[in-house]
């Protein structure tokens, strides 16, 4: 073994750990925002029929899905628009999650061997449902 090949095996450990550390960072989001997004699935059925009958935040939602505050590194927002049919306006609820990957936003871009990544802001998952107003319990696509 010569002199000058003593050094690489520490650049290669030293890269393939940093290597790795990513895949393990990315694998953990991906694997918590498909938690999230299943929740959400379950949960946004009930809050978009429960929307038609009476004011729901997102808020509420969030204390369904056992979220904090907003501000929080998940939280759900709730839009509503009316869709119109043949003879009746149905009522078109949208469950949004809003998730932060981990390390936070306010990392900005992470500086590794003068290149940078950067971490996106924030995943986004949608759920939308028709609900006839006057039926709350007939869902049309979900």
């Amino acid at each position: 073994m010569a002199r000058s090949d003593v050094g690489d095996i520490y650049v290669e450990m030293l890269v393939g750990t940093l290597v790795a550390l990513v895949g393990i960072l990315f694998s953990v989001n991906i694997v918590g925002f498909a938690a999230e997004c299943a929740k959400l699935d379950r949960v946004a059925s009930e809050a978009a029929r429960t929307s038609v009958l009476q004011t729901v935040s997102g808020g509420d939602v969030d204390a369904m899905m056992g979220y904090g505050a907003k501000g929080g590194r998940h939280y759900v927002t709730i839009s509503s628009r009316t869709v119109a049919g043949v003879v009746v306006d149905y009522q078109a609820v949208t469950c949004t999650l809003h998730y932060v990957p981990w390390p936070a936003p306010n990392v900005g871009t992470v500086d590794v061997f003068g290149m940078g990544f950067k971490v996106p802001t924030e995943m986004k998952h949608s759920v939308t449902f028709v609900i006839d107003r006057f039926s709350p319990s007939i869902f049309f696509g979900g």
